[in-house]
């Protein structure tokens, strides 16, 4: 069974340390059924998440990122993957209105903060299979 890989971008820690939490609950469900598992590496800036995943050469299936953030911010980090690794799927989330964020953040859709904890996971996983 193929491990899926998975990278939270975020500068607030809580927003990180709550998604980290919810993917562990939810992964240790999903594979007591037999489902692949999840790996989830988190960063806490675009510009160290645009250094993990060219590290791993690209070997991230999905990468959840925040749209504001210091160094490198969400819309240019999406700009970077689908440059250089158009197959990793590219998920935002944010507190703000989805109507006022960048073109790119919609298209690639975004999850809005705060967000219900199973709904999140759910379709990060829905998106894997």
């Amino acid at each position: 069974m193929a491990v899926k890989r998975i990278l939270i971008v975020d500068d607030e820690e809580v927003v990180l340390d709550l998604l980290v939490a919810y993917f562990s609950l939810y992964n240790e469900k999903r594979q007591r059924l037999g489902e692949f598992p999840i790996q989830v590496a988190v960063a806490k800036n675009g510009q160290e998440a645009w250094d993990m995943i060219c590290q791993a050469q690209g070997d991230f299936d999905v990468v959840l990122s925040d749209v504001r953030m210091p160094n490198i911010d969400g819309p240019e980090l999406y700009r970077r993957i689908r440059g250089e690794y158009p197959r990793i799927i590219v998920k935002f989330m944010s507190g703000e209105d989805p109507r006022k964020l960048p073109k790119e953040v919609r298209e690639a859709g975004c999850s809005r903060k705060p967000f219900p904890k199973s709904s999140l996971v759910t379709e990060i996983y829905d998106i894997l299979t």
